[in-house]
């Protein structure tokens, strides 16, 4: 089991996450590496890359959704772009969840 020792950003954990099980279930690691490698892959990730992430999923939402949006894919986009403006601030090499609160919450109980 993966959780979290205190409350973490959204938008962090689904990156987090979505690492973690890309690494667990598509690469086969174990769960503790998994979730390891992922937490390092989420403090090294670089700005520029967050925004790529992004808009590629920006991309996805809107290709998928036929007609008008429904009200999660309508709430969906408006988080990317709120979260695009906040990385707009920053410089494309700057490491926005390089700080202990974006992953150092999660843990794995359990693993192998």
């Amino acid at each position: 089991m993966v959780s979290s020792l205190w409350a973490v950003s959204d938008f962090s954990t689904a990156l987090l996450m979505t690492e973690f099980y890309r690494r667990h279930r598509r690469e086969h690691q174990p769960v503790a590496r998994a979730l390891r490698d992922a937490q390092c892959w989420l403090r090294s990730l670089p700005c520029a890359d967050v925004q790529r992430l992004l808009l590629k999923e920006r991309e996805v939402v809107s290709a998928t959704a036929k007609g008008e949006l429904t009200q999660a894919e309508q709430a969906l986009l408006e988080a990317l772009e709120i979260e695009l403006s906040d990385l707009e601030q920053l410089p494309p090499d700057a490491r926005p969840f390089d700080r202990l609160q974006h992953w150092a919450a999660f843990i794995a109980t359990g693993a192998a």
